[in-house]
């Protein structure tokens, strides 16, 4: 028995006759490893557009009220007159029409990022006063060159900005630190190329995005309601075309980059792990063990939970096909056991005995090969026990003298009368 569900035993019980089997349940013991490990069995790790649409939402609310609230608190002694102004100047160009609406402001947004910046307007940029959210932004690699631009003024005063830092900021603890800690210098600095491509990547996504979002929110928005549908249409629209467009981007950019050095490292892992477990019975029926105790335990938190239920599948066919495995190879081993037993020699070389050469007499406690003085010993102990006549003994005694020594004649001496 091994002593854990990687462990290794080629002396395992049953270890030879099962060996040809346990190819049958690769996938199987693939799954429980990455079950145990914390990996999904059924779903890819990789993020939906749903699920980033979804996530988007919670900082879209609070973005909203970040620009929403300080509007509310400078016009708050006059919504209605603020409110109109906003509907006039939305209704100044093109009115309600969408379609113009939407080009201008794809232009109006496009200008704005490749706009060219004087030297005074890039010193002065520089020389701005920085809050927290803004030093927040140099986590993003390339940043602090990208400030005194048009790109990178659009992307601290959207939601380009925050989203992009955060993402920057999770990435240097959840992949760059631990490629460091774990691969060493040259996986670390590998996981630095890759996040800095993909959250480059992941803005130049969401700048698109945003810009084309804005657009068509600000459009639909002035047809919906002029002014206030306006700036809501427009924020929104830029949000969620942002996030849109940075998922996509963010995808292609993995797909250049590859896995991250902490994945390939936990892949290379699990599959070491899993060919040593293939290799002994034992280990495998510890891990389907131990994967269904920890699926019962999911399984009663959430009873339609697919990776425990996959787990427990996987579970019961290894525990079933060892079991039926070591049921067909008992028989074979009683009978090795058996026949090892009984032949102690050769069937061409079996021991002479008396059956084999009747000519030889049977002697007690001599087997054809070796003499058991036991025998011999009880023998000589019950002979002693038994009386019997004097000349008999004499008798006996001079007919053994005349079996070991055949030269000497043989006299019978009568009785005197």
């Amino acid at each position: 028995m091994t002593n854990g569900i990687s462990g290794y035993n080629p002396n395992a019980t049953l270890y030879n006759g099962l060996k040809a089997v346990s190819g049958a349940h690769t996938n199987d013991v693939g799954n429980l490893v990455k079950f145990i490990n914390g990996e999904s069995i059924t779903n890819s790790s990789e993020s939906t557009l749903g699920s980033t649409v979804l996530w988007t939402l919670p900082p879209l609310t609070v973005f909203g009220g970040i620009k929403g609230v300080p509007w509310l608190i400078k016009n708050r002694h006059d919504l209605k007159g603020a409110a109109a102004a906003l509907r006039t100047e939305a209704l100044a160009a093109n009115g309600k029409n969408i379609p113009k609406n939407f080009a201008k402001g794809v232009k109006d947004y496009t200008n704005t990022i490749f706009k060219g910046l004087t030297p005074a307007e890039k010193a002065a940029i520089q020389a701005q006063p920085r809050n927290w959210f803004g030093k927040m932004l140099d986590w993003i690699p390339g940043y602090k060159k990208l400030r005194p631009t048009g790109f990178g003024q659009t992307m601290g005063r959207s939601g380009a900005g925050f989203m992009i830092a955060a993402e920057g900021l999770m990435s240097t603890f959840t992949e760059v630190v631990p490629a460091f800690q774990q691969g060493g210098a040259k996986s670390g600095l590998k996981q630095v190329a890759k996040s800095g491509t993909r959250v480059a990547a992941n803005a130049a996504g969401w700048i698109a995005g945003e810009a084309v979002g804005s657009a068509a929110g600000m459009a639909i928005g002035t047809a919906i309601c002029p002014g206030v549908g306006t700036a809501i249409g427009k924020f929104i629209g830029g949000f969620l075309g942002g996030a849109i467009a940075c998922h996509l981007a963010g995808k292609a950019a993995t797909k250049l980059t590859g896995k991250s050095e902490v994945e390939l490292m936990k892949e290379k892992q699990m599959a070491e792990q899993t060919a040593q477990i293939e290799a002994d019975t034992a280990s495998q029926t510890q891990l389907a063990e131990q994967s269904i105790a920890a699926a019962n335990e999911i399984l009663k938190i959430d009873p339609k939970n697919k990776d425990a239920l996959a787990a427990l599948e996987s579970a019961n066919n290894i525990i079933k096909e060892n079991q039926t495995a070591q049921a067909q190879q008992q028989p074979q081993q009683i009978q090795q056991q058996q026949a090892a037993d009984t032949a102690v020699y050769p069937q061409n070389q079996q021991p002479l005995t008396a059956q084999t050469l009747p000519f030889v007499p049977v002697v007690p406690g001599f087997s054809g090969n070796t003499y058991d003085m036991n025998v011999y010993n009880q023998m000589r102990q019950n002979a002693s026990m038994v009386s019997v006549p004097t000349n008999t003994i004499a008798q006996a005694q001079q007919t053994t003298v005349s079996q070991q020594n055949p030269f000497i004649p043989t006299t019978v001496q009568q009785p005197a009368v």
